[in-house]
């Protein structure tokens, strides 16, 4: 069966690059991972609602009035943080003529604001308690939807032959995440849709699939780091064409679609943080902008979660049942709930303002940061309850070998596309297919904390609905 699976895989192009020349079977699991119908059909039904959530707090009175006042704290303790804000703020005060803080004015931009694309994640786990809980939320470089769908295909083709009575959850990440992308395009008037990646990238693979989608309906999609960006769009004042140069030719950008840039190291030189801002200001709709980026920052995640946040700020409800339990550091206080951690390491986790695996500290290290950081630094964290998943059995295979065979976990990533034009309206709203299943599915080795594929600690999956 092993060998039938890795060739299925290697024909579905389920792969990574390790280095720029060589193709490997990305991390995957043998067998989809079982997960509650019930479950999953609520997940399904609240993806909408965290589109409208998202939109609504990145909005320009959503962020003046919610978003900023939330993070502006940790802000000040997280210098990456910091200089996304610093961004927001300038392009905020360019765009609308008035600084983002209270009391607030009527804005209105002094050039229309392009489209913003959301191609949202958001990751949950299964409680013990049968109930799924909000891992995080990403609102930058979701990735791993195209070769989620792969598997998906792969998981699907094999449980015919061995089983048919498994139902393997349908996935359509590669359609919505292709479309919103197109749809993009073609809102913010057309062009090319540049992809920012980083150097070296190793899931060339999934970002090469969306480009051959894309390029099915027409719209062409390049693949460029930071810093060749940064030498080719020169100064772009707000409202203006980004242009980048093409095979010799220079063609205007309808989206940045952003892959990269969402954390620290991404930004190497102060060069690439202006080349940041210069894609800010110009008219090309982006993926996110730098407001949808923000609003998926840890700090907001823990400011939405207290009962009743949600439906004050967007009229939604129901949502509240998904957060797990979350704390704000750093405020006049916080002594309990530092006692509440050290007193129950094995209970909770610690995260940074930071996306992509490997940046939370869990037990002993957990202990330890709590112990050493100062108030102001602690402002850049947030303490959640840790999530206890029910655990089932399978296989999982690196590099073409089973790597485990035995006790797992799992975590799913549920997407979202959503394309909000200068009214707030929703592009994407009624397009056909939208509304179907899109997601990632990761299975964990029993005792693995972090969930990234990219960073070795995960395997992808699909969802058997039990």
């Amino acid at each position: 069966m092993l060998d039938n699976f890795l060739s299925l895989c290697a024909s579905s192009s389920i792969l990574v690059t390790p280095t720029p020349t060589t193709f490997q079977i990305a991390p995957v699991s043998l067998h989809p991972c079982p997960f509650p119908s019930s479950a999953w059909s609520n997940l399904m039904t609240h993806k909408k609602s965290f589109n409208l959530l998202t939109q609504s707090i990145s909005s320009p009175v959503g962020y003046a009035g919610f978003l900023r006042p939330a993070i502006v704290e940790a802000a000040q303790a997280d210098p990456f943080t910091g200089r996304l804000l610093r961004i927001a703020d300038d392009v905020f005060q360019e765009r609308y003529s008035a600084p983002p803080y209270p009391p607030l004015p009527t804005y209105t931009p002094t050039t229309p604001p392009p489209p913003v694309l959301g191609i949202l994640r958001h990751d949950y786990m299964l409680h013990t308690s049968g109930t799924c809980k909000q891992v995080e939320v990403n609102t930058i470089a979701s990735s791993f939807g195209c070769l989620s769908t792969s598997v998906t295909a792969v998981h699907h083709s094999e449980s015919l032959l061995s089983d048919p009575k498994v139902k393997v959850a349908p996935n359509k990440a590669l359609h919505q995440v292709s479309t919103g992308i197109c749809s993009a395009v073609a809102s913010s008037g057309g062009g090319v849709c540049v992809m920012v990646v980083q150097e070296g990238e190793k899931n060339s693979i999934d970002q090469n699939m969306l480009i051959v989608e894309c390029a099915k309906r027409g719209v062409k999609v390049v693949r460029m780091s930071m810093d060749v960006i940064g030498s080719q769009i020169g100064d772009v004042k707000m409202g203006e064409d980004a242009q980048v140069e093409i095979e010799g030719k220079k063609e205007r950008v309808g989206l940045f679609y952003f892959r990269a840039g969402y954390q620290p190291q991404d930004y190497k030189t102060e060069g690439d943080w202006n080349t940041r801002l210069l894609m800010e200001r110009s008219s090309a709709s982006k993926c996110p902008d730098v407001f949808y980026h923000l609003a998926g920052a840890k700090k907001v995640q823990q400011v939405l979660a207290p009962n009743g946040v949600v439906e004050g700020l967007c009229g939604l409800k129901g949502v509240d049942e998904l957060f797990a339990g979350l704390y704000g550091l750093g405020h006049e206080g916080d002594a309990d709930v530092i006692q509440m951690a050290l007193d129950n390491p094995l209970d909770y986790v610690l995260k940074p303002q930071r996306e992509g695996g490997g940046n939370n500290l869990y037990k002993d290290r957990m202990v330890a940061k709590l112990k050493e950081m100062t108030r102001e630094e602690r402002k850049g964290y947030i303490l959640m309850e840790l999530i206890k998943p029910p655990q089932f059995q399978n296989q999982l295979i690196r590099n073409g070998e089973i790597v485990h065979d035995g006790t797992c976990t799992l975590e799913v990533g549920v997407f979202g596309v959503s394309l909000y034009n200068a009214d707030g309206v929703d592009e994407m709203e009624g397009v056909e297919g939208m509304g179907e299943d899109a997601y990632i599915c990761r299975a964990k080795a029993e005792g693995v904390e972090e969930g990234g594929v990219a960073a070795g600690f995960a395997f992808l999956s699909s969802v058997q609905l039990v």
